[in-house]
């Protein structure tokens, strides 16, 4: 059994995604809608995902999961797909599909709250450091 699948861990995943999502919705992503809008610049790939909550509030994207770009047998992925996560973090040019898959299920049978933090706060600091 998978973490991700425990009734009580999809609970709090999306009272996670829900409250972050909200917090992101009200303070953040107007700013970066603003600015996209206004120098009409092509925003980063780390900035462009901001404009993407949205889709964490409602339920169709996890703030962190698979990646959204990658196409391929769900049931190799379970979970949602997220704005960023294990596979976003670590990803290199002539990653194999396997290599994503092994990522994914890694972290299927270890999610909690404490991991899903963990790779947020790794992928703002990733940012800020760009």
């Amino acid at each position: 059994e998978y973490n991700i699948n425990n009734k009580i861990n999809i609970f709090l995943k999306r009272l996670f995604d829900l409250v972050t999502g909200l917090i992101s919705l009200i303070t953040i992503y107007p700013i970066v809608f603003i600015y996209s809008k206004i120098t009409g610049n092509k925003l980063s790939r780390h900035t462009s995902k901001i404009l993407q909550i949205p889709y964490v509030v409602s339920g169709r994207y996890s703030l962190v999961g698979y990646p959204i770009w990658f196409n391929s047998k769900e049931e190799a992925y379970p979970g949602k797909k997220g704005l960023t996560g294990l596979i976003q973090l670590y990803y290199y040019e002539g990653m194999t599909e396997q290599e994503m898959i092994n990522y994914n299920i890694y972290y299927a049978k270890n999610q909690n709250l404490t991991l899903d933090l963990e790779i947020l706060l790794k992928t703002i600091f990733t940012f800020l450091k760009k």
